[in-house]
């Protein structure tokens, strides 16, 4: 079973590959965070391979989501252990300098 996913437990490598390449194209498309494009790259690739678009669809969407999803939690997180200094733009060396 290849993902662990039965939606796709019935492609082999070659076809994962595959989709791989299509939604790595649609997410080059000049758009933000590949919104819509890489949707559209994955469905046209299940179709490519005879599998369902509307099943393509919502792999594409499950999985952009859960990118996305882990995106905002690690920023989120990052942000929330900045030191204060950093957030205030001020920095150490900038302080040294006013005082001389």
């Amino acid at each position: 079973m290849l993902f662990g996913i039965p939606l796709v437990s019935t492609l082999d490598i070659v076809d994962g590959l595959f989709l791989f390449v299509m939604g790595s194209i649609g997410m080059a498309a000049p758009t933000p965070g590949g919104a819509g494009t890489y949707h559209i790259a994955v469905v046209e690739g299940f179709k490519l391979i005879n599998l369902s678009a509307q099943q393509g669809l919502v792999l594409a969407t499950v999985f952009h989501l859960s990118q996305v999803a882990t995106t905002c939690i690690v920023g989120v997180a990052s942000v929330l252990t900045l030191p204060k200094k950093i957030i205030g733009g001020k920095q150490a060396s900038n302080t040294q300098e006013q005082d001389s």
